[in-house]
């Protein structure tokens, strides 16, 4: 993979993207990471917000291309007046391959659910071996 693409949309209301910054898989193989966001009301006037993110490898490196791994950090700030929420990131992506930039049609994403506690509560937390 050459490059890759990802668009995050979310309600953020709530939540704001912070910061990007490079994994350890990004930071090994010279990957470079870019990113653009952007915040806007819909037409029911609900805040929401677009993370745009690109990976890319240059034309330089080994042939080996966006290796797996951890790629990215991203960092959100919870408003400080949040109250409990579930905020869905959906997220979409699209890969290219190294060197000819045909689309590579095997990239699937999983959309990611931020919960937002109550004040003083505590996270549930599921254990196996205590269920049984």
């Amino acid at each position: 993979m050459g490059q890759l693409r990802a668009e995050i949309r979310f309600v953020s209301r709530n939540l704001r993207f912070s910061r990007l910054e490079r994994g350890s898989a990004a930071a090994s193989a010279g990957v470079e990471l870019r990113h653009q966001y952007e915040e806007r009301k819909d037409e029911q006037g609900l805040e929401r917000a677009l993370l745009t993110l690109v990976a890319t490898v240059g034309e330089a490196a080994d042939g080996g291309g966006i290796p797996g791994g951890l790629l990215a950090y991203l960092t959100f700030q919870v408003a400080d007046k949040a109250g409990p929420a579930n905020i869905t990131l959906h997220t979409t992506a699209e890969a290219t391959e190294q060197g000819s930039g045909r689309p590579l049609p095997e990239v699937e994403v999983v959309s990611e659910l931020v919960e937002i506690l109550a004040a003083g509560s505590e996270p549930l937390v599921s254990c196996f071996f205590f269920t049984h």
